[in-house]
């Protein structure tokens, strides 16, 4: 493997913003996902979680609100059109669309009450989601995208300027 320490501005080459980043820790991840996302002069898609649970009425239940505590799973996920994202479960193995599977954000629909409900994304490999672009009601809008449905609970997505190795790095370090 051949790397190389590189300055800021040599970041912003071409090059340098298709290269692998390694991050030793989850913030540096996050924090450079976010700042890629600032970068987009696009709309901001913001969709918030709602915890639920099996508990008998009355019951108190306390939620974890720490990432590593729920899954990865995020209580606010924030998108916009042109965001790199990556899928964090498998959604349906048979046609591409597992965990891991990268690609792009290119739009959303929203529910009667105005919240994200489906997020279409172009992944990367043609391969993906094959089945759902041709099921997809969306792909006269949309004809390379796959829809993501948004559900209140979790969020299969995740912002990810890729390529990004901190997942894999810390599992193999830890």
């Amino acid at each position: 493997m051949k790397f190389q320490l590189v300055s800021k501005k040599a970041q912003q080459s071409t090059q340098m913003k298709c290269s692998l980043h390694i991050f030793a820790q989850n913030s540096h991840a996050h924090h450079h996902n976010e700042t890629k996302l600032n970068e987009l002069n696009t709309e901001l898609i913001i969709c918030e979680s709602q915890d639920s649970s099996d508990a008998p009425p009355g019951m108190l239940v306390k939620y974890p609100t720490k990432i590593s505590d729920t899954g990865n799973l995020v209580k606010t996920l924030i998108l916009k059109p042109g965001a790199h994202v990556i899928l964090t479960t498998n959604v349906n193995v048979t046609d591409g669309l597992t965990n891991r599977a990268f690609g792009m954000v290119k739009g959303h629909t929203v529910n009667a009450s105005g919240k994200p409900h489906i997020i279409m994304v172009k992944y990367d490999s043609p391969k993906v989601g094959v089945t759902s672009k041709v099921m997809s009601i969306m792909k006269e809008s949309y004809p390379d995208c796959v829809p993501v449905p948004m559900c209140e609970a979790t969020f299969p997505l995740k912002p990810e300027s890729r390529p990004s190795m901190h997942d894999t790095c810390s599992s193999l370090c830890h």
